[in-house]
């Protein structure tokens, strides 16, 4: 019985009871901007002794510098660099398959496949036909149309169809191809 020790001559422990805070009641505390800390840090860390000419940052001159910063970190926009052929001179709209493009001399377009062998010369009708200052347009189609040879046949990307119906287990994927047909633009007009 001596392992035991003896506490009836030791003062008891006191413990401080620590006021419960609620957070509804305590005011939300705005965080310091990090150039509000560097300048705080700044000048608590100088002598006393020396006189600090330094006066703290106010909430506009951050955002003055803040909008120096910005300003001086935009690019100025890239031009363009045209790729393929020069496309010069006259431009038409032409219709094709259904459909309308907007064509030059010496552009390709790949239009909806139709029958025409590789290297055939064909024409398309033509809607509009601008060159220079000079504008045509037709009611509905000008007569003088434009020119084309057909470059190849081929197929556009695949796409996924997928059909699906909701709690009847019906599902069904499917792929689809488009074909197409390239042509180039000889002359217009």
């Amino acid at each position: 019985m001596s392992d035991k020790k003896d506490t009836k001559g030791a003062e008891p422990k006191k413990t401080v009871a620590k006021p419960a805070v609620k957070a509804a009641t305590k005011p939300a505390e705005k965080k310091p901007k990090a150039t509000e800390k560097k300048t705080a840090t700044k000048t608590a860390t100088k002598p006393a002794d020396k006189k600090s000419t330094a006066k703290p940052a106010t909430k506009t001159a951050d955002k003055k510098a803040t909008d120096k910063k910005v300003a001086t970190t935009k690019k100025p926009a890239k031009a363009t660099k045209q790729t393929g052929p020069k496309l010069t001179g006259a431009s038409a709209v032409v219709h094709c398959g259904g459909k309308q493009y907007n064509v030059r001399v010496g552009q390709l377009i790949k239009v909806e496949l139709f029958d025409a062998k590789v290297g055939e010369k064909i024409n398309l009708d033509a809607s509009f036909i601008a060159d220079g200052d000079k504008v045509t347009m037709g009611a509905p189609l000008v007569k003088a149309g434009v020119k084309a040879e057909v470059v190849s046949h081929g197929k556009h990307k695949k796409i996924i169809v997928y059909k699906y119906k909701p709690k009847k287990n019906y599902r069904k994927k499917q792929g689809h191809r488009q074909p197409f047909t390239e042509l180039k633009i000889l002359s217009i007009g």
